[in-house]
């Protein structure tokens, strides 16, 4: 992981990655439907940094990489390995990770992908990129495994909310520059109205009642290379503060050795890592019975 001080760094670490991306083009010679277990798999135990991209050298608020390859947190993974299997080039990786984490506005930090409940609508739309399968795998099941949540998205809150950590312009930008640019941030924020975030999901409890071999059949019966979110579901969820999140977490359903795999950027574990999907699952809801899943298919 390149430690990140100054703008040459950055410039540095998107270097490193744009060659090492135009590197994994020249001899990829795997089937589409193996694409997202390909290039996952290539970050194994790669980092996990919490926040690792911004915009860039030329980023307003945040100038962290762009695209990297070092370092990830779990929806930059995720992201990164969409683009990758998206494309066919460094050139369309770069257009594709734009698309993805920005809908195709301008490369900036309130168009950024920050809420992805909503954000990745334009995955899901006439573009058709991603596929969500949550009531279809669900029904996999004798039981109704399905649950509707609704939060409410204040950005305006979240934004607000933002302190001079959240302020990465890099090159010992003196403390009056960090502060006018916060003040800024805070400023332009206000405006933005409050969003509703209405998903369903299978509720993690109800599927680990199952019996075994029921579990195993739902597990099973999600596609290789599929997203999986991790939803919270609790009434009280947003009563607290309006600004959270919906989707907690993030990655991959991987099929191997005849069992089914999460793969992702783990932030306990330290790096991107296979867990089994199972234990994972029962981990979460030790600490979080509310919470559920959602299965979005890559197409590809």
């Amino acid at each position: 992981m390149y430690m990140l001080g100054s703008l040459e760094d950055v410039c540095y670490a998107e270097s490193l990655a744009s060659k090492a991306i135009a590197s994994y083009y020249q001899s990829l010679n795997v089937p589409s439907s193996h694409r997202i277990d390909h290039f996952s798999s290539i970050f194994s135990e790669c980092p996990y940094e919490l926040s690792a991209l911004g915009e860039g050298v030329e980023g307003e608020f945040d100038r962290f990489p762009l695209y990297r390859v070092d370092a990830f947190d779990c929806q930059t993974f995720v992201e990164t390995v969409l683009a990758l299997s998206w494309s066919r080039s460094f050139e369309e990786f770069f257009q594709k990770k734009c698309f993805i984490s920005y809908a195709g506005q301008s490369i900036d930090y309130f168009h950024r992908a920050h809420f992805i409940c909503l954000d990745w609508a334009h995955l899901l739309g006439d573009n058709q990129c991603l596929v969500n399968i949550t009531k279809s795998s669900a029904s996999k099941s004798l039981k109704s495994l399905l649950c509707a949540s609704s939060v409410t998205i204040d950005r305006s809150a979240w934004f607000q909310r933002k302190s001079l950590e959240a302020i990465r312009l890099l090159d010992s930008t003196p403390v009056d520059g960090l502060d006018d640019a916060l003040q800024d941030l805070h400023s332009r924020a206000r405006t933005i109205a409050p969003q509703r975030s209405e998903l369903v999901c299978i509720r993690g409890k109800d599927l680990l009642l199952l019996s075994e071999s029921e579990r195993r059949h739902v597990l099973a019966s999600i596609p290789s290379g599929s997203v999986m979110q991790i939803i919270h579901t609790g009434n009280t969820f947003c009563d607290k503060s309006q600004t959270d999140v919906h989707v907690r977490h993030l990655g991959f359903i991987i099929h191997k050795d005849r069992e089914v795999f999460f793969r992702h950027a783990s932030s306990e574990i330290g790096c991107v890592t296979d867990e089994l999907c199972e234990d994972y699952l029962r981990r979460c809801i030790n600490r979080a019975p509310s919470m559920g899943i959602m299965i979005y298919q890559v197409l590809l």
